[in-house]
């Protein structure tokens, strides 16, 4: 809202019927671009991200990504997925599902935070899928707490019996009787240390493979990709 109203009160009324934001005549005309600008940005933002989560969607992940390859700098992509997670939700419902994921969301945001960079990234891909991007040296101190907790937190989604076994009674898409593990963690880690990384494609794509490859692994597990390229 540009106006010339410029007491407490009108500034008050003019929030209240909707304006994201308020500016008095006479103004700038930078500071009305910058402000505007900052709108779109937070509007686009607060549209791509998840509902589940709250955390930054595809558009802020792919933005986040192409910003630190343009760098140059040190750079850590970390590809977060849950494994057994499906057989999970079959068994006891998308609302626990949901419960499982905002659990995950929370654990990564605060291990990110405590053995992080200040400026690393969080996004949430959809599902169960998770990106952090960080630097090669904090990227293995993160995932092997983001793994340890995990393991241990999940277990509560679970009943006891379930628990002691260590797998759950289900069937697979055929009908026939499957035990599905407890579910756990895989991840996969990308770097710039020793290939150079393009764009979010290629990075997605190596991650796929490194990710294919953990997930054959029994347990929580994590793998970085070492290839020279």
């Amino acid at each position: 809202m540009l106006t010339a109203l410029d007491q407490t009160e009108a500034k008050v009324r003019g929030l209240q019927t909707g304006a994201d934001d308020y500016v008095t005549k006479p103004f700038s005309l930078d500071e009305l671009q910058t402000r505007i600008a900052a709108h779109l940005r937070r509007s686009e933002r607060d549209l791509g991200a998840n509902p589940l989560t709250i955390l930054p969607g595809n558009i802020a992940i792919e933005r986040a990504i192409r910003q630190r390859i343009a760098t140059a700098q040190p750079l850590a992509v970390m590809y977060i997925d849950l494994t057994n997670f499906k057989e999970y939700n079959d068994e006891f419902g998308w609302i626990k599902g949901d419960e499982v994921i905002k659990m995950l969301a929370l654990q990564i945001t605060d291990t990110v935070r405590r053995e992080g960079n200040v400026e690393d990234f969080i996004g949430h891909v959809g599902g169960d899928d998770f990106i952090v991007l960080t630097t090669p040296a904090r990227a293995e101190p993160i995932v092997q707490i983001l793994i340890a907790r995990f393991d241990i937190e999940i277990q509560l989604f679970y009943p006891a019996e379930a628990r002691a076994r260590g797998y759950i009674e289900t069937v697979d898409r055929r009908g026939k009787p499957f035990r599905a593990p407890i579910v756990t963690l895989a991840v996969a880690v990308v770097t710039n240390e020793q290939m150079a990384l393009h764009h979010p494609g290629q990075i997605s794509a190596c991650a796929a493979e490194v990710k294919k490859y953990v997930k054959s692994l029994s347990g929580s597990q994590y793998a970085f990709d070492r290839r020279r390229k």
